[in-house]
């Protein structure tokens, strides 16, 4: 698999969650969220993104969150932004600064006309239990399993099509509660691909909080090739 391959996977990565849990949900596997996370409403984070299959690689990255609004991840491979992606309450847009590519498209297209929004990905990136849609479309389950007050998997299954598991290994203490220290990522997109792993790597000894964060709205500047996040996880086949 060549880097022009690689690198835009990260970016599917960075999305996967949304893309693939607006299937279905099993009423009985789910609980109340619980109001672990109060008090911050800025956050800017450390992390690495490391990619185990179907190739190995990683990037470090830098993940802001404005509470209830946007999750910024932008990452850098040999010191430059090779992409940079934005998810709000309205939009979702990564940009492959390597390739001159893009990813842009309405949040609720992006999320098949389910009712996600920013926090609730923040929570379940970070760990946190949320509540779920109860209307979904037919044929697909997501079973969450919690230990005290954070998320220790998740499962998504989707029949004919792709299965999304989520794990979280550990939690660190920080000044605004428990945080996820690692979210484990898989991506089985179905017959003759390559499963997708990867793992978001937190580093919240570094992060900064609140005021010591300024917003960052991501915009195209040049001329850019819009493409499918579809079509990256297409070319997914077993001779990559």
């Amino acid at each position: 698999m060549t880097l022009r391959k690689i690198l835009p996977l990260f970016a599917v990565l960075i999305t996967a969650l949304s893309i693939h849990s607006c299937k279905s949900v099993r009423q009985e596997a789910l609980r109340p969220a619980e109001k672990t996370v109060e008090g911050w409403t800025r956050v800017r984070v450390p992390a690495t993104l490391r990619l185990t299959s179907p190739a190995n690689l990683s990037v470090s990255a830098t993940v802001t969150m404005i509470r209830d609004t946007s999750i910024t991840v932008s990452a850098k491979f040999l010191g430059m932004e090779v992409f940079v992606a934005q998810a709000t309450n309205d939009s979702v847009l990564v940009v492959d600064k390597l390739h001159k590519q893009y990813i842009g498209q309405n949040i609720s297209e992006f999320l098949a006309n389910i009712p996600f929004n920013a926090s609730t990905v923040q929570d379940i990136l970070t760990g946190h239990p949320v509540i779920l849609p109860e209307s979904m479309p037919q044929g697909a389950t997501v079973t969450m399993e919690i230990d005290g007050n954070m998320i220790s998997r998740i499962l998504f299954v989707k029949p004919d099509a792709a299965t999304v598991t989520l794990t979280y290994p550990s939690t660190v203490a920080t000044p605004y509660g428990e945080m996820a220290e690692q979210t484990v990522i898989a991506v089985e997109p179905g017959k003759g691909k390559k499963e997708i792993t990867a793992t978001i790597e937190w580093q919240w000894s570094k992060a900064r909080w609140n005021a010591e964060v300024e917003p960052r709205e991501v915009k195209l500047s040049g001329k850019y090739t819009r493409i499918n996040a579809s079509d990256i996880t297409k070319s997914l086949s077993p001779s990559l």
